[in-house]
């Protein structure tokens, strides 16, 4: 008797096959530590795995890991307190840079100041310089996007001098934190009576030196170098350290400089060349602080310093009141606010849930959903060998149900060695496995309920078909595209009942539409189940039933109404995500012959399932080639797909149990065919065929794994392959790019400096050579692609010289070739064309007795 004779070595044989799988794969240095092999998108699904097993759908902002720092200047200076600041950021020379800033001073009482001097500190020593006119306006242009410290200069004896800190943003902003400083003063102390001590650099007293202030003398120094200011009713003075010459009856002072100055034992500063200090006295001041959020919310426990001294941290309402004694000079208050909650997980966006700013998950929920109760469990690193087992079941048990048990257990073996699901399985959390293997249990389900339901077998066909719709919509939350497969078991039911060889009309008799009906019901409840959450969700989270996580961004967006005041917001997309997904250009059709040559390589049972066609009745085949066609509508319409990175092909994996299915049917009509003469010459057939597509499978996985161990190992930038790319691809998976060189093409959307403008999806390109550009105009840049520390959640380009061209890129003016050359367009690598040769021997084979069977049926 045959060893597969019982299905239950047929079973044995699987779960051992399985196991080996697992003790090899699973060893495999994998993880989302820096330097472990895995696909980038598993630091995003662990970390919220982590947070929902908490009990956060989405991370208020203040549980979020985070540093955040506001520095500001204060002075108790009278002159300072009169002043009136205002800074405005607008287009001022219409050369579409708009970060140009005006900048007026007055007086309280609304007197103008003029010639103020007004400096902007930019990019290590560049500043810009403007003086204020009559009216008390400067106007400084071209100023790049970020905090920008200016330094404001009113002439006077001594000069007024302070700080301000200008955001330039646009209409981009940033959250963080900011203070309200309200300054009482307690004391009213003058110079008058006050001991000024000098001091040479030895450290001996200056003794017989003259003090002036004004040219005139106030008093000489003993022999401890004290001078007693009497007769000074200021708070403040610039005064002369010199010594005394007689010259024919006359006294000439002779400055000193580099003498140390104390003020009540009080540093006061050195002397300079010409041998003047300034000196004021200090007086007891209130310093009553609020900080607050960019939602005005106040923080609590943040620390505050004071010329770098910590003075004492916020309590629960964001105040700190602290009393000390401050001169008349410009004193410095630094915030610091460290929140030890949760990691930002990769790629989160921005959302306003319930009035507050929250993380949002950038993927669909499912994946971490389902992880988190791994987690609860401690089994999370069985995560995808159970994906990798639920897709191989649900392959065998509908292969099972149409072709029984030994073919199933071929087209089991076909699956759990194909290239992809082997990948999937080493990057365990990623959504595509989990997603198609919901979907395809789901699909098994569907089929298994309504066959029950229509032999009139009651063995819970509608609690099956319920599982069903359940199992479907657990697939969805996992990928969202995945809502396309939901037409396979609907073209499944049609064909069921379809009265082949009888009219038409009898397709919608009572009977059938009872059947559909029955068949129907309990699977849409089943999917309406979780779609009504998974809705519920989007719209809570993204603004929309429709919307998704894709569309979030890491940014908030400054509105004015009508009436000049200002909100913040974050981004709501203009069209759903439906609508961004699906479309379709002439070079996505141009494209599709190298996707097929990757499908060729890693699923090459694909080109043989299209033989099924020939068996078009049968409801079965229909199905599945719905289930095909819907992944390819997908996915052949997004250009950036295998545009960069062998690993997209995982975005195919759902073709991988339907391809392989219809295969084995095609193999099975095969060796049921009367061609063959002998069994020998059956057997000699399907171990080659099974053989090739084995050895195709097993060189696929091979280089998959390798390759998706050895992409994220930290490399010297030098050492980095450039990445040839799109721009729509760089905004909607930027995280994959992060650290890489890259060359792409854009359009300059604004210019920010000499040497920096903005492309499409808020990125900052950093030029080291600026080159002229304005809005409107085509570049060619290459660089390496990093966050942008200035911008946080948002990315950057930076370039080095000859690095943006416009136009197409062309060689440096000296005749070099650029520094990084474009990478061609993806090409499989010589083990993936390996692969796909002994994958198309097997679909030449299967074609040429399969064509010679029919013909020799047909005749």
């Amino acid at each position: 008797m045959s060893l597969l004779e019982k299905e239950r070595n047929s079973l044995l044989i699987l779960a051992i096959c399985i196991i080996i799988a697992a003790l090899i794969i699973v060893p495999l240095k994998h993880g989302i530590a820096p330097g472990e092999g895995h696909l980038k998108d598993e630091e995003g699904y662990y970390a919220w795995a982590v947070l929902y097993k908490n009990g956060y759908y989405s991370l208020p902002i203040d549980k979020a890991e985070g540093e955040y720092h506001y520095h500001e200047s204060i002075s108790i200076d009278p002159r300072i307190s009169d002043i009136v600041f205002y800074v405005e950021v607008c287009a001022l020379d219409g050369d579409n840079k708009s970060d140009d800033i005006i900048v007026n001073l007055k007086w309280k009482n609304g007197t103008e100041i003029p010639d103020a001097l007004i400096r902007v500190f930019l990019f290590k020593d560049k500043v810009l310089e403007e003086r204020t006119d009559y009216s008390g306006n400067a106007e400084l242009h071209n100023i790049p996007l970020g905090p920008r410290p200016i330094e404001v200069i009113i002439p006077s004896e001594p000069p007024i001098i302070f700080h301000k800190t200008v955001e330039i943003q646009g209409n981009i902003a940033r959250y963080g934190i900011y203070s309200e400083t309200n300054i009482s003063v307690l004391t009213d102390n003058i110079l008058d009576n006050k001991t000024i001590r000098l001091l040479y650099k030895n450290g001996y007293p200056a003794n017989g030196l003259a003090l002036l202030k004004k040219e005139e003398i106030i008093n000489y120094s003993n022999e401890n170098g004290e001078v007693i200011l009497t007769g000074i009713k200021e708070k403040y003075g610039i005064f002369v350290v010199a010594i005394p010459h007689i010259n024919s009856n006359e006294i000439f002072y002779e400055p000193v400089p580099y003498v140390h100055v104390f003020l009540d034992g009080k540093p006061c500063g050195i002397t300079d060349e010409r041998g003047t200090f300034f000196c004021s006295v200090s007086d007891e001041v209130e310093l009553d602080i609020i900080v607050r959020d960019t939602f005005k919310r106040p923080m609590e426990n943040v620390e505050i310093f004071l010329d770098g001294n910590e003075i004492g941290k916020t309590d629960e309402n964001g105040r700190l009141v602290f009393k000390t004694q401050l001169d008349m000079r410009e004193h410095f208050l630094s915030y610091h606010k460290k929140v030890d909650g949760y990691p930002i997980p990769l790629a989160s966006g921005l959302g306003m849930v319930d009035g507050e700013l929250h993380y949002v998950n950038h993927w669909p929920p499912g994946p971490s959903m389902l992880l988190s109760w791994f987690m609860v469990l401690g089994i999370e690193n069985f995560f995808g060998l159970f994906l990798y087992a639920l897709l191989i079941a649900s392959t065998y048990l509908l292969a099972r149900r149409f072709f029984g048990h030994r073919w199933a257990l071929l087209t089991a073996f076909l699956v759990m060695t194909n290239g992809i699901v082997i990948m999937l399985f080493y990057g365990q959390w990623m959504g595509d496995l989990a997603s198609a293997s919901f979907c395809f249990l789901g699909f098994f389900l569907f089929i298994e309920g309504a066959e029950r339901l229509i032999s009139g077998r009651r063995k819970f066909p509608l609690i099956l078909l319920f599982i069903s719709g359940l199992s479907f919509a657990a697939g969805v939350t996992m990928r969202y595209s995945s809502i396309i497969l939901c037409i396979s078991p609907l073209f499944y039911i049609i064909w069921r009942i379809y009265p082949w060889g009888g009219k038409m009309r009898e397709l919608f008799s009572k009977v059938n539409i009872k059947k559909v009906i029955t068949v129907i019901f309990p699977w849409i409840i089943g999917l309406s189940i979780i779609g009504i959450l998974l809705a519920q969700y989007n719209t809570t989270y993204f603004g929309g039933p429709f919307n998704s996580g894709y569309q979030s961004k890491h940014t908030l967006f400054i509105v004015s109404d009508n009436h000049g005041n200002q909100s913040l917001v974050t981004y709501q997309p203009e069209e759903n995500f439906f609508e961004k997904y699906f479309n379709y250009d002439m070079d996505d059709f141009l494209n599709m012959p190298r996707i097929f040559l990757f499908i060729l390589c890693f699923i090459p049972l694909f080109f043989v399932s299209l033989l099924g066609i020939l068996k078009w009745r049968k409801s079965l085949v229909v199905g599945l080639f719905a289930w095909i066609a819907g992944i390819l509508f997908i996915y052949l319409s997004q250009g950036w797909v295998l545009n960069r990175v062998v690993g997209d092909i995982r975005y195919y994996v759902a073709i991988v149990p339907a391809a392989t299915i219809l295969s084995v049917f095609i193999l099975r009509e095969i060796w049921h065919s009367n061609y063959w003469n002998e069994l020998r010459g059956k057997k000699i057939f399907m171990l080659t065929v099974a053989s090739l597509l084995l050895i195709s499978g097993i060189i696929a996985s091979a280089d998959l794994v390798k390759s998706q161990y050895s992409r994220f190992q930290h490399m010297p930038p030098g050492l980095k392959n450039e990445i040839e790319l799109e721009l729509n691809e760089l905004i909607t998976n930027p995280e994959k790019y992060e650290g890489e060189i890259i060359f792409v093409r854009a359009i300059v959307e604004r210019v920010l400096s000499q040497n920096a403008f903005m492309i499409e999806g808020e990125i900052v390109v950093f030029m080291q050579d600026g080159i002229e550009v304005k809005k409107g105009d085509k570049v060619s840049i290459r660089g390496m692609f990093v966050k942008d520390e200035k911008r946080p959640g948002e990315w950057m380009i930076r370039c080095q010289p000859g690095d943006v061209r416009l136009g197409e890129m062309q060689p440096l003016p000296n005749g070099k070739i650029p520094p990084f050359k474009p990478m061609k367009i993806l090409m499989p690598t010589t083990m993936q064309i390996l692969a796909g040769v002994f994958g198309l021997m097997a679909i030449v084979i299967i074609y040429s007795i399969g064509l010679i069977c029919r013909r020799k049926s047909l005749s």
